[in-house]
């Protein structure tokens, strides 16, 4: 259960994680900060930066229209300055704060503060503390619950993985020759980890600003040498590296995105979605034989 629980957490977050949007909230005066602390917190208002007497600068990672809703008719909250108070949403054109959301900022339980982490230390101390017996237990396994245990031992490695290893990814522009297909672009995107693409204008032609997941030396010397590529910005060209100046982007990167196999587009998806069956598996062919023998009955 601990592992299908890391298994499940790692799953919607890496599915689910986008850049928060920023918002700003004008409180009235007199509110105490142990309220407007409450109110951070039962709002998803996260990371606060004072701009001006009682307005703060705000990542929100709730978006629920209801959330939101409710936020603009707190007593102690004058006014909410970048969303749509009619229909309680963040507009599409909203700027991107300085944290990240995913489906938990949203779920009933997993919203609160510190939810997460004490699910994950709990599972990870369950998992530390019944390995002895796992073990020994594995070794009387039959043969067909070794590819279960397997599966809890991938999605335990990966989630741990992610976990350990994450951090904001560095934002590169790169301009691409003119004539390129657009299909030849996207093969290209995804060969050397190039996420999330903004066009924009930076001195030279068609250039456009992406995450880049890998910033090893030789995928950066690879780009380079592109004949598609015309030119890039924020790389050192002679050191093969990102400049130490470069901003970051709006997505994040893990060790995963630096190793050969796990690297190539879609590769992690699919092992989580191939060890999520093979652990449901036995529970489908439980049901079936149960409902089986409920009809012969």
């Amino acid at each position: 259960m601990a592992s299908i629980v890391l298994g499940a957490l790692a799953f919607a977050y890496y599915f689910t994680c986008e850049p928060a949007f920023e918002i700003a909230v004008t409180w009235r005066e007199g509110t105490t900060r142990l309220r407007r602390s409450q109110l951070e917190r039962q709002h998803g208002l996260v990371r606060g930066r004072d701009i001006a007497d009682w307005t703060v600068w705000y990542d929100i990672v709730d978006v629920r229209p209801g959330n939101i809703g409710a936020l603009t008719r707190q007593a102690e909250v004058a006014a909410v300055h970048g969303v749509d108070s009619e229909t309680g949403t963040v507009p599409p054109d909203a700027p991107y704060g300085d944290g990240w959301m995913w489906i938990g900022s949203q779920l009933p339980v997993l919203r609160q503060r510190g939810a997460v982490p004490v699910i994950v230390a709990g599972c990870v101390a369950v998992l530390v503390l019944s390995l002895p017996a796992a073990l020994g237990f594995a070794l009387r396994l039959p043969r067909p619950a070794w590819p279960q245990l397997l599966a809890s031992v991938v999605l335990i490695g990966i989630s741990g993985a992610w976990y350990a290893t994450w951090e904001a990814a560095p934002a590169v522009s790169i301009g691409w020759a003119e004539g390129l297909a657009p299909g030849h672009r996207r093969t290209l995107e995804r060969r050397f980890r190039l996420t999330l693409p903004r066009e924009q204008d930076e001195g030279f032609d068609n250039p456009v600003e992406y995450d880049l997941l890998d910033i090893r030396p030789e995928n950066i010397r690879a780009l380079i040498e592109q004949p598609e590529v015309a030119d890039t910005g924020r790389i050192d060209r002679a050191g093969h590296r990102i400049l130490a100046n470069a901003p970051f982007g709006r997505g994040g990167t893990w060790i995963g995105n630096r190793i050969p196999v796990l690297r190539t587009y879609g590769v992690v998806p699919a092992i989580i979605v191939g060890c999520a069956l093979i652990l449901v598996y036995p529970a489908a062919q439980a049901l079936v034989r149960a409902r089986r023998r409920h009809v012969a009955t």
